[in-house]
């Protein structure tokens, strides 16, 4: 075809200041979707704030990127949830999410963020990302015997439960949590 076209090259002092150019020349397209500008947003808040890590907080990170994408200090910190839990998808359920093909609600992404799902576990759809958070959930807020036992708390946790899909650890979870309350009547 013998188009001409023009190469620019570019130096780069090591492979992150690679990464913040191509995140800020992603962040400048128009033809991004609401969950790939949140998504981008964030990575650039988890960057930032990687990058001070053992540095004194003189600069509110939230603060100067909300002045520069027009938008709440609090939407900068939510999207930096939703790029944390963003990352603990496979790539190709990622790439859904981001482009709307796979439905996933949003706040979902934002829980698993706060969900400790280990380094290597990729979560690859809809529903596992579910079972995570509800996995979570329910291992978050153990049965203590040391304190009064609360029936009501515990009826709805056995009905939330059960309205539930299960797998094996949910049951077991479900059949404690139905042993307790049939021993305390």
């Amino acid at each position: 075809y013998n188009l001409d076209f023009r190469i620019i090259l570019r130096n780069y002092k090591d492979i992150q200041e690679v990464k913040d150019s191509m995140l800020n020349k992603q962040l400048n397209r128009r033809n991004l979707t609401l969950e790939q500008i949140s998504y981008y947003r964030g990575l650039k808040y988890n960057t930032i704030i990687k990058n001070q890590e053992g540095l004194p907080k003189t600069v509110n990170v939230a603060f100067n990127l909300a002045q520069e994408f027009k938008v709440n200090e609090k939407t900068i910190r939510r999207d930096a949830e939703f790029a944390k839990g963003l990352n603990k998808l496979t790539p190709e359920l990622r790439q859904d999410v981001l482009t709307g093909k796979a439905k996933v609600n949003k706040s979902d992404i934002v829980n698993l963020a706060k969900v400790n799902t280990g380094e290597t576990q990729s979560l690859s759809s809809a529903d596992e990302i579910t079972k995570t958070i509800k996995k979570d959930k329910i291992k978050s807020h153990p049965i203590d015997d040391n304190k009064p036992l609360n029936i009501n708390a515990l009826e709805i946790s056995i009905r939330e439960l059960a309205m539930n899909k299960l797998d094996k650890q949910l049951c077991l979870i479900l059949l404690d949590k139905i042993n307790i309350l049939m021993n305390y009547l």
